[in-house]
């Protein structure tokens, strides 16, 4: 599946720093230790401690308690694991319906064989295990930190990676959702930046399916395929051709290298689902990834459910109406919110195929992709923001006026903290601020949002215009 290699030779870059060698693809000479391993012991150990503090922070927070109908249902999805073989997890009658994919319910299983062998007979209830789930997210956590530090080191070397993996690591809302809240968000990120730094090495064959187990955990992050295949096609376009004739020469010695990873892909997917009895349409199991999707979809037929979103802003802390009601011109909430996501992703494939500096290209593209799936369609959740928070991070340590992506990363960090804690204060009195929870507030978050969403797709369209601009002048 790995790409033949024509890779143009990694160019040095002048920059505070110093001569830096950048993404086109990363020389392997530099990963094994080239160029800087002399005077990285000391960033190494930064590295490392910058990892335990987050750590640290994590622990202590851990005994904090959890969001209870979240971790109530991960306690329960895994007693049913093991209490009856996988093809019979779906048919089975649990107080929370298992509207996951099989993607982190092998990662249930194994934490509960690790739980039993720990302490032999659990029932997978009570403070013990609330930590071990919450020990998972922590784990995937520090895992997202590496590898932001290992993607942003390839554009700006070790020092800035470190002040990026900084961002993250020690971030509020990165640190509320896994060790208070106790979701998992952080293990298909970890995969999706697992794949993403294949790509950026030129090796989009092994990429794919690895986004595609992610994409078994959450679904929505298989809309960064197509960037990752644009940024593939656009490394092999030949530099002495132009044009359609430039693409269709790069798609030809790419095509190679994504069916091979397609193909892999549909293998990992089916590997991983056909035990719980799940299988690709036309397979003869008892239910389809689609009906899966289907259910999880239909299980919240709102127009939010507590995103500070686009469709937070008619109702403020109102109760959400059901996304079939009409919202423009006689057409849906939801089907509104898919055409303004398909407008928006349309923009992200053009940008990622057209702005200057392929490799920046493709990071702008996955955060304008992921904030779009937060704020424009309906039936999200608060929680999905995380992904456009990973990636705005990594999108402001790596480009050289960072003061806007700092402002985003600043404002993403303070909404999405500002969002998680309402909802998850809501439920506990003792630390719910009912006097800032207002309708005002949840409006002025999802201006926020907004506003950060139209400005990136602001300059991704300026962008594209100017190196259209440069084209013609030629």
């Amino acid at each position: 599946m790995q790409e033949s290699p024509h890779p143009p030779t990694p160019s040095p870059v002048r920059g505070r720093g110093g001569t830096r060698q950048v993404y086109g693809p990363l020389s392997r000479a530099r990963e094994r230790g080239g160029a800087q391993r002399r005077g990285e012991g000391s960033p190494r150990k930064l590295l490392l401690l910058l990892l335990f503090a987050g750590l640290l922070i994590r622990i202590a927070l851990i005994p904090w308690g959890a969001f209870g109908y979240d971790v109530d249902g991960m306690s329960e999805w895994t007693r049913q694991l093991h209490a009856a073989p996988l093809a019979e997890f779906y048919a089975a009658e649990m107080m929370v319906p298992p509207d996951h994919l099989p993607g982190d319910l092998w990662v249930l299983l194994g934490l509960g064989w690790a739980a039993r062998l720990v302490a032999p007979g659990t029932d997978f209830n009570g403070d013990g295990y609330m930590m071990a789930l919450k020990a998972v997210a922590v784990v995937a956590d520090l895992l997202v930190g590496m590898l932001l530090h290992f993607i942003a080191r390839g554009f700006v070397g070790v020092r800035r990676a470190l002040l990026v993996t900084a961002a993250f690591v020690l971030n509020p809302a990165a640190i509320f959702l896994s060790a208070v809240w106790g979701q998992w968000d952080s293990v298909s990120m970890a995969l999706a930046l697992a794949a993403l730094l294949l790509t950026l090495r030129g090796q989009v064959g092994w990429a794919l399916p690895v986004l595609a187990i992610a994409t078994l955990i959450k679904p929505q992050l298989i809309l960064l395929a197509p960037l990752y295949v644009v940024y593939a096609v656009r490394r092999k376009r030949p530099d002495d051709l132009a044009g359609v004739r430039a693409w269709w020469r790069g798609a030809a010695r790419t095509l190679p290298t994504v069916v091979g990873g397609g193909v892999a892909s549909l293998v990992v997917v089916v590997l991983i689902c056909l035990p719980f009895d799940v299988g690709l349409p036309g397979m003869a199991t008892r239910w389809t990834l689609l009906e899966r999707l289907q259910f999880a979809a239909e299980r919240y037929p709102l127009t939010t459910y507590n995103a500070y979103n686009l469709w937070t802003l008619p109702i403020g802390r109102g109760e959400p109406p059901a996304d079939s009601i009409e919202a423009l011109l006689g057409f849906s909430a939801a089907g509104v919110g898919l055409v303004l996501l398909l407008l928006a992703y349309a923009g992200a494939l053009a940008g990622a195929a057209f702005l200057p500096r392929a490799e920046l290209a493709l990071l702008w593209a996955t955060l304008a992709t992921t904030l779009a799936i937060f704020l424009l369609p309906t039936r999200v959740h608060e929680r999905y923001l995380f992904p456009a928070l990973v990636f705005m991070a990594l999108l402001w340590g790596v480009v050289e006026r960072r003061r806007w992506a700092g402002i985003g990363l600043v404002g993403l960090s303070a909404t999405m903290f500002a969002n998680l804690y309402f909802v998850f204060a809501f439920w506990k009195p003792a630390i719910y601020p009912e006097a800032l929870h207002t309708s005002l507030t949840v409006r002025a978050i999802a201006l926020v949002n907004l506003g950060i969403l139209a400005a990136v797709l602001l300059i991704g369209l300026i962008g594209v215009i100017d190196a259209s601009s440069a084209v013609r002048r030629r």
